[in-house]
């Protein structure tokens, strides 16, 4: 599920790292990635825990400094 975020272009538009960093997790899943508030978090929904696992070790190969979590059911419908 798609939540719609008005700063996610603003913030991209106004700091050029997180819009790489937003680029390169786009590379990494077929999901939307999404923002938090005013851009302190990128974050992915996927369909369940082993996915999430999966995608937060290629975020780590890419961004081993970054702190990157998987979860389980945070986003409900």
């Amino acid at each position: 599920k798609k939540v719609n975020n008005d700063l996610f272009p603003v913030v991209l538009d106004l700091f050029p790292e997180m819009k790489n960093i937003y680029k390169t997790l786009s590379t990494l899943s077929k999901k939307p990635i999404q923002l938090t508030g005013s851009g302190s978090t990128f974050f992915v929904s996927h369909d369940n825990l082993s996915e999430s696992e999966a995608y937060k070790t290629k975020i780590l190969k890419e961004f081993p400094s970054f702190f990157v979590k998987a979860v389980s059911g945070a986003l409900t419908e």
